[in-house]
């Protein structure tokens, strides 16, 4: 399935929707210098410089304040993603990680294949749209050649769930200790069609928080039933993670937030 992308304003560089080149797919071990309780977002800068820089995700978007992105230099970004792969579910330590197999999806900003590397959750959501978090977030996580990156961000309420993530939602790893599951999943069918996104350059939100990605967020919340979202929840829960493994909203500054769509051929 190919889907287009029209956008404007957006560097070129790197494009998102949630966010990663292989190096950054998982910034730091789970048993690195981070984590989301004592050593969490707020000390991050404390090792991680770029943590504090001016460009930073995750960020609160106004949707009053989206430009149009029609006219822009940027045109004809095409997604494609396959109908079934067989990916691996794995707990990280910050996260729940489903890497992909090489050939699975590729974003084309322009010519250049950002190629889908991994999804993964945060609880609650990271990016707020118009103040309001949501319960969960999937990033979904695109990576060129040079390093940069492309990441699709979807927000998802309790309501109904969501069959397309059955398969990784349904017998989740419950630590890092636990075996990584093999799941055939219709990554096709994640993404939905006709998907208005908010575009904006950013950064990983967690260490080492490179300034190297430019996202795409759903301004549509999705469903997840109730039982989908507190299986994550509950992973994310306790001393470890007092406020979940989301990292707190960043200043958007003077980034302009671009209003686009992505389209089915």
């Amino acid at each position: 399935m190919t889907r287009a992308v029209r956008r404007t304003g957006v560097r070129a560089t790197a494009v998102g929707v949630a966010v990663v080149a292989t190096g950054f797919l998982v910034p730091a071990s789970a048993s690195g210098g981070w984590d989301y309780a004592e050593r969490g977002p707020e000390t991050w800068r404390d090792h991680y410089p770029t943590c504090e820089g001016a460009a930073q995700s995750p960020v609160d978007i106004r949707r009053g304040s989206a430009v149009d992105a029609d006219g822009t230099p940027v045109e004809g970004v095409t997604l494609d993603y396959a109908r079934s792969s067989e990916v691996t579910v794995r707990h990280t330590g910050h996260t729940v990680q489903v890497d992909v197999p090489a050939g699975a999806g590729t974003l084309d900003v322009g010519g250049t294949a950002y190629e889908l590397r991994q999804l993964h959750f945060h609880t609650p959501s990271e990016h707020r749209l118009s103040g309001v978090a949501q319960p969960v977030e999937l990033h979904l996580v695109h990576a060129a050649p040079d390093g940069s990156l492309a990441v699709v961000g979807l927000l998802y309420r309790e309501r109904a769930a969501d069959a397309a993530l059955h398969p990784v939602l349904s017998d989740l790893p419950g630590s890092p200790q636990d075996d990584a599951r093999r799941v055939t999943l219709a990554l096709d069918r994640v993404v939905p069609d006709d998907l208005d996104v908010y575009s904006y350059a950013g950064s990983l939100t967690t260490p080492p928080c490179s300034e190297t990605v430019t996202w795409f967020v759903a301004k549509d919340v999705r469903p997840l039933s109730s039982g989908q979202v507190s299986g994550l929840e509950e992973l994310f829960d306790g001393p470890e993670f007092p406020r979940g493994n989301a990292r707190p909203v960043q200043p958007l500054g003077g980034r302009p937030v671009h209003a686009t769509e992505l389209e089915t051929d």
